[in-house]
């Protein structure tokens, strides 16, 4: 089992539903439910990260080094030769089951609403599915199109904006960076109702903060 597993204790429904597996090479937290399934075995080296393809770190007890010890004849030639091909294929295996369990949270959290439109990239679970009719008639148009340019580029932007905030519209990137406020007022201040997103997690929840204060009193009246 990975060395660390991340809880989401706010998140509804059951904990181990919620939980998330730590890629420490490209700094991303992967849903748990990545490796459920068909793709919960086979994981000879661990969960192999989706996104960079390497091996997320993994408890090794006393047992467990015994034996490979005993056996370091019998699998160091074949790991040698076939490690690189090993990690290739339970990469695109993650990928493929993190597509699939997209998608299949998207059907749920649809519920009866139709459906926005579908990505000429692939079935790809959008924020705009399941917003009820009169919270999605709200949303520009330009918008939807911006979000759908998105997961048609998503590829090809992932090795320069992997881990940043970014403002995507009419297939360009407006705006990039660490912060999500500074890139939302980029964002709006572009007047392209562009699609902002954090590039690599998409799937997971971005919370934020809202502050309440009092009437400065010795604030002059208009």
């Amino acid at each position: 089992m990975p060395d660390m597993v991340f809880f989401c204790r706010e998140c509804p429904g059951l904990i181990w539903k919620h939980q998330y597996l730590y890629c420490r090479r490209c700094r991303v937290f992967h849903h748990g439910m990545i490796w459920s399934r068909s793709c919960g075995i086979g994981n000879w080296l661990g969960p192999v990260c989706p996104d960079c393809g390497e091996p997320i770190l993994s408890l090794w007890n006393l047992t467990s080094r015994l034996l490979l010890a005993a056996t370091f004849p019998l699998w160091s030639a074949l790991r040698r030769r076939y490690e690189r091909r090993y990690l290739d294929w339970a990469r695109r295996r993650a990928a493929a089951s993190r597509t699939r369990w997209l998608q299949a949270t998207a059907r749920v959290s649809r519920n009866s609403f139709p459906r926005i439109y579908s990505c000429s990239a692939g079935d790809v679970p959008m924020k705009s599915h399941g917003l009820p009719p009169e919270v999605a008639s709200r949303i520009h148009p330009d918008w939807h199109e911006n979000e759908k340019g998105y997961w048609a580029a998503r590829d090809r932007l992932l090795p320069q904006y992997r881990g940043q905030w970014i403002a995507f519209a009419n297939g360009a990137v407006l705006a990039a960076g660490s912060s999500p406020v500074e890139v939302f007022h980029a964002a709006q201040q572009s007047g392209q109702h562009p699609f902002v997103t954090f590039v690599g997690r998409e799937e997971e929840p971005a919370r934020m903060r809202r502050s309440t204060f009092g009437y400065d009193k010795l604030t002059p009246a208009r």
